[in-house]
């Protein structure tokens, strides 16, 4: 069974700070559905690039307030049929001719909190001129 190993980013932050009495950080093993497993003894190292395909299909998604679902399937069956138009695959893009696939929810504080941080950006910069 082949794993991703990664350690707890708040283990990794104690250590960077420079406290040596904490234990070692833990480990996390995370299994990706299809990566690795065994068909006859064979492994298929193909799999974990075509899950982080996967994964930042999803993110791009979730960035956009989509459906993860519906956009998802719709983009995989666009790109096995070989469509020459990419473009119009990318989230943004996607989400015009598909408005009933746009999450609504929070969707006004999300903007408001973005607003929010560039504000503070703003002011920063401002101050460190």
């Amino acid at each position: 069974m082949s794993t991703i190993e990664t350690s707890c980013p708040r283990a990794e932050k104690r250590i960077a700070v420079g406290q040596p009495r904490y234990p070692s950080p833990p480990r996390i093993r995370i299994r990706i559905a299809g990566e690795g497993s065994d068909t006859g003894g064979e492994r298929r190292p193909a799999a974990g690039p075509r899950a982080a395909v996967l994964f930042t299909i999803l993110a791009g998604a979730k960035r956009h307030h989509l459906e993860p679902w519906a956009y998802v399937t719709d983009v995989l069956v666009k790109l096995a049929a070989e469509t020459d138009d990419l473009d119009a695959l990318l989230p943004d893009r996607w989400a015009l001719p598909h408005p009933e696939h746009v999450l609504n929810y929070r969707l006004e504080e999300s903007r408001q909190k973005r607003a929010r941080q560039k504000a503070k950006r703003t002011a920063r910069r401002r101050a460190g001129q």
